[in-house]
């Protein structure tokens, strides 16, 4: 999911209308979306249809997302795309590692990038073209480089309060020096990734500032392939500013 910062999936009872309807009621205030069988005459019974028009009314703004659905073979077989897409040397002394997304295996292959550190090399962790994915994920990727941290990222919402922690690794890399590379491009869980390893693991923020996505949304399925995404809250961390964007502590090329 692209320039998302997802919670945990809960799915709904029932499929289709049914589904829609237990969403309606178990995650919208009374009256803040418009009645289910009004929506459905106007869109002569078309599920999808029903579904645009809920997130049209949904309060703080909600949207419908196709979800291709993941083919087991595909992932059984090893061919999905991958969440660290180049590890090279850009100068002595210098390894950069591009992370693009966090699918399953996220955590793994960062370790396994990290391989190639040599006593007294500067990491770059690049970021430029990563638009966001699971918090989860995220969360194990940033506990490669902080260690387990406690109540490191919080979602605050009309509901309340949810705390997420920075799990522990399989194994801590030995890492020196440190810089995340930002940009314009730079979104939502990736954001949230660059503020921890700066909170805590002393890096440096290097480019342009980045997106600005300062809230979480939590997918709920309406249909097979096709989720209604809901503003669940703000994102925060503890002496770390997400609203309007991430500023670099140095341009490019520092």
């Amino acid at each position: 999911m692209a320039a998302l910062l997802c919670l945990p999936f809960r799915a709904g009872a029932g499929d289709g209308f049914e589904r829609l309807e237990a969403l309606i009621a178990r995650h919208a205030p009374p009256g803040a979306v418009p009645d289910l069988e009004g929506v459905r005459g106007a869109c002569a019974g078309e599920l999808r249809c029903a579904a645009e028009k809920v997130a049209e009314a949904w309060p703080e703004g909600a949207r419908l997302l196709a979800v291709p659905e993941a083919d087991p073979q595909l992932i059984r077989a090893g061919m999905v795309p991958r969440s660290v897409t180049l590890a090279h040397r850009v100068s002595p002394g210098v390894l950069r590692i591009r992370i693009d997304r966090f699918g399953r295996r996220a955590g793994g292959q960062v370790l396994g990038a990290l391989a190639a550190l040599r006593p007294g090399d500067r990491l770059e962790i690049d970021l430029r073209t990563h638009r966001g994915g699971s918090i989860a994920r995220m969360l194990e990727v940033a506990g490669v480089f902080t260690g387990a941290r406690a109540g490191a990222v919080r979602i605050v919402g009309r509901r309340g309060v949810i705390v997420f922690s920075i799990p522990a690794p399989p194994r801590r890399a030995m890492i020196g020096p440190l810089d995340v590379l930002i940009g314009p491009d730079t979104r939502s869980s990736a954001e949230v990734l660059a503020a921890l390893l700066h909170r805590y693991a002393g890096a440096r923020l290097l480019g342009e500032r980045t997106f600005g996505k300062n809230w979480a949304e939590q997918p709920l399925k309406v249909d097979a392939g096709w989720y209604l995404m809901v503003r669940a809250g703000e994102i925060r961390i503890d002496g770390e500013q997400l609203e309007g964007g991430l500023l670099p502590d140095a341009p490019p090329g520092s």
